[in-house]
């Protein structure tokens, strides 16, 4: 989202709290969608390449022998990937586009993929501590042969996993910004409609 957009969609709740006229929001509000939606085809892609990547570590791990413990450690790995992929696809459900072309049903969409990213920056964090705890235990019980390289993959592991953490209570505060804009503009909306019902803007 642009600058520009997010003052447009700023500018409409000071409007309203302030009984100003409304700005013409359906531009801001159709373009910040399809920023999004390129947004969330680029995460969904990313995903499906992080999970490649842990199938090729995970074959790789298989031709160098695995114990026991290794095995169960990887299928945990697996369990906590899977999963986290299986929460992304439902977590977007009915977020991928408006069912109209109205700017209501558009402001519906914003408010849904606001709080499908305030759900996934919660719950992803926990599960990416998750996994990080997991990678370093799959270390600790690697050969020493393989150490020195095993503990460079598990300090990589804590590190993006602290990372994604603190980004996550940004990315969790944006999205509480934007579902309170988002109630802003609905209600700008409803309390601007013509007789006939149809909206202003």
């Amino acid at each position: 989202m642009t600058e520009s957009e997010e003052f447009d969609l700023a500018k409409a709740g000071l409007a309203w709290r302030a009984q100003l006229p409304p700005p013409d929001l359906a531009p801001a509000i159709r373009n910040r969608i399809r920023r999004q939606t390129r947004f969330m085809w680029l995460t969904t892609a990313s995903e499906l390449g992080v999970l490649l990547a842990f199938a090729t570590f995970t074959a790789w791990l298989l031709s160098a022998g695995v114990t026991t413990a290794e095995a169960a450690l990887l299928g945990v790995l697996w369990a906590l990937s899977l999963g986290t992929l299986a929460f992304s696809v439902w977590n977007r459900r009915g977020s991928w586009r408006a069912p109209t072309e109205q700017p209501e049903a558009y402001v519906e969409l914003l408010e849904r993929r606001a709080g499908a990213k305030l759900r996934a920056a919660i719950a992803v964090r926990w599960l990416v501590v998750a996994q990080a705890a997991a990678v370093t235990a799959l270390v600790a019980v690697r050969p020493a042969s393989s150490f020195a390289r095993g503990s460079a993959a598990a300090a990589l592991a804590l590190i993006l996993a602290f990372v994604y953490i603190g980004w996550s209570f940004w990315y969790a505060a944006r999205a509480r910004a934007e579902l309170e804009q988002a109630a802003d503009v609905r209600t700008l909306l409803r309390s601007n409609r013509r007789d006939d019902g149809t909206p202003t803007v």
